[in-house]
């Protein structure tokens, strides 16, 4: 996975569709994964985070590892067919502005 580009101090980008996105997933008709799953831009609690999404059907639990501080965050399970996602606040993210 690449590192996503850091954000710019414009308007934060949202992943839209969702979950309207995750729906077509699960029923294999989302031709593009990425647009529901790994990094995406969100807003959560009034400030830009990045969201991690992945979707696991056999496992019961999932964290993710930021490379940046070597720290696990523990994914939520988003909908109980597998789909986890981790939100990770800016301040963590270890990137300099």
């Amino acid at each position: 996975m690449n590192r996503p580009e850091k954000p710019s101090s414009s308007t934060p980008p949202v992943a839209g569709g969702f979950p309207d996105d995750l729906e077509a997933l699960l029923r294999a008709e989302e031709s593009d994964p990425s647009r529901v799953l790994g990094p995406h831009w969100v807003v959560r609690d009034g400030q830009q985070s990045l969201a991690i999404r992945a979707f696991r059907p056999d496992v019961r639990e999932l964290s993710i590892v930021w490379s940046a501080n070597h720290k696990a965050y523990p994914a939520r399970l988003i909908d109980p067919a597998g789909v986890f996602e981790a939100v990770i606040a800016p301040g963590e993210l270890g990137w300099s502005g």
